[in-house]
């Protein structure tokens, strides 16, 4: 079982940066509608906003380290979902390559823990339905003769149990 320790922040570039842009944009709205209520009425929130140029320039100072910090946060909180989305996809593609073996690892703390684990169980009962497949085709195939019709036929009505139990994959559309 590989080790799940992703150090790559931006695994979905598309989602990440849009959220963290949606996320700086709205800091930058809060931050320049409380700047414009402070010059248009500072006595509504009791204090003078004084109007030196060094005063604009705390205020741009302010502002880029919050940009930065919005930034980082957001980066940082989409990654834990990102990161798992990213990880249970790559998991279910080597499933569909028909690798029974693997197994979604998500880190403490990471969104859909519960999801990893649902996908886990089901790729742990798909192995034990190949397994008895297998087991059935493996008895059909040590003993051929027709003395034993008796084994053979139930053999074979267990190997086709267990293959009913598969899911035949939907025909049509969505609906």
């Amino acid at each position: 079982m590989a080790q799940n320790n992703r150090k790559t922040k931006i695994v979905n570039p598309h989602f990440q940066y849009k959220a963290a842009f949606s996320t700086v944009l709205v800091a930058i709205l809060v931050v320049n509608f409380f700047i414009l209520l402070v010059s248009l009425a500072p006595d509504l929130l009791g204090f003078v906003f004084q109007q030196h140029y060094s005063s604009y320039y705390i205020v741009g100072i302010v502002e880029v380290l919050l940009i930065l910090l919005c930034w980082k946060w957001s980066i940082s909180s989409t990654h834990r979902l990102a990161g798992p989305v990213y990880a249970i996809d790559r998991e279910l593609r080597k499933l569909g390559d028909g690798n029974l073996t693997c197994h979604i690892q998500l880190r403490p703390g990471d969104e859909f823990q519960e999801a990893a684990e649902t996908i886990n169980n089901s790729i742990g009962h798909l192995r034990e339905k190949i397994a008895a497949i297998k087991a059935a085709a493996k008895a059909v195939e040590m003993d051929p003769s027709p003395v034993n019709l008796d084994g053979l036929n139930n053999a074979l009505s267990s190997l086709v149990t267990d293959v009913d139990q598969l899911a035949e994959p939907a025909t049509g559309g969505r609906g």
